[in-house]
């Protein structure tokens, strides 16, 4: 017999999830190779749990999370900056990775940004993170010319996706 792994639901974060969901980000930012060992200390400090129950509380939408019955295995977050929304991290556990939870994550996202009139959408996306980069562009995200934010280096793509703002009228 062949077990297959079901697709994870995607849902936004609830306050009583955020203990869990500051593990799976913590675990996710600690791993990841291209970050130095200071910016992945400070990147997953950022995301504690009381930090994730005062973003939600600000803005409810700012966290999405993928869970299976029990854990949460995935996530998506975003930030608001003057000019365009952010996605700022988004990761899935690796017992769950190949199964399409990042671009179920990046696909709720987008339908996300679309209910909230966001205009434009960016993110960094470390040069090798290839994975990331087909997903974001299969999703429309495509390289522009940006400055990069003081925090991110030369090794960094900023891709963009404008999105259609129309409303139906009768």
């Amino acid at each position: 017999m062949i077990y297959t792994m079901k697709r994870a639901q995607i849902v936004l974060m609830h306050p009583h999830e955020a203990r869990e969901t500051a593990r799976l980000i913590h675990d996710i930012i600690l791993n990841v190779p291209w970050l130095d060992e200071q910016d992945r200390l400070s990147q997953a400090l950022a995301y504690s749990p009381e930090a994730l129950r005062h973003f939600i509380s600000q803005h409810p939408t700012r966290v999405l999370i993928a869970k299976d019955r029990h854990y949460v295995v995935g996530f998506c977050l975003h930030t608001r900056e003057s000019d365009h929304y952010r996605l700022a991290w988004y990761g899935v556990h690796p017992d769950w990775r190949q199964h399409g939870i990042g671009s179920d994550l990046i696909g709720n996202f987008m339908h996300l940004m679309r209910a909230e009139w966001a205009g434009c959408v960016r993110h960094h996306c470390h040069l090798q993170n290839r994975v990331s980069y087909h997903i974001l562009q299969s999703y429309g995200f495509q390289e522009v010319e940006s400055p990069l934010p003081p925090w991110r280096g030369k090794d960094y793509h900023t891709l963009e996706r404008k999105i259609e703002l129309t409303r139906i009228t009768r």
